[in-house]
């Protein structure tokens, strides 16, 4: 397994912080089921905000997040949701800018941080 999902209910947001090992793309089917809990929780509490905080370890996958982040479907998310992505390896902004462009290609509403208050003030601005 890739890494798990540890999922709580804020008053307002789900809150999803990610353990282990980043997936690889081999692991790409067990990541999508993973992020898929994540979906599951906003819906079952009828939220559509998610902050997700990346403490994963290991060399960075393009090929896995690219095959992730394309097929939002795969994950359960809809249209509506709004995720603010922190991961403080501010040596991986490439690799997280990447990403973020990859998620408004295909109409996420989804931003890349490194700080977590500034994924917050983004997440519930109008």
């Amino acid at each position: 397994m890739p890494f798990k999902v540890n999922i709580s209910i804020e008053s307002n947001f789900v809150r999803a912080v990610l353990v282990g090992m980043r997936a690889q793309s081999a692991d790409v089917e067990v990541a999508q089921q993973l992020l898929g809990s994540v979906s599951k929780a906003c819906e079952e509490n009828g939220l559509n905000k998610l902050m997700i905080i990346s403490e994963l370890i290991g060399p960075l996958n393009h090929a896995a997040a690219f095959q992730l982040i394309s097929d939002p479907a795969s994950l359960g998310w809809k249209p509506n949701y709004r995720a603010a992505v922190v991961n403080h390896d501010v040596s991986a902004d490439d690799f997280y800018q990447f990403n973020q462009m990859v998620a408004a290609n295909r109409g996420l509403q989804m931003r890349f941080f490194v700080d977590e208050a500034e994924a917050r003030a983004w997440l519930f601005e109008s």
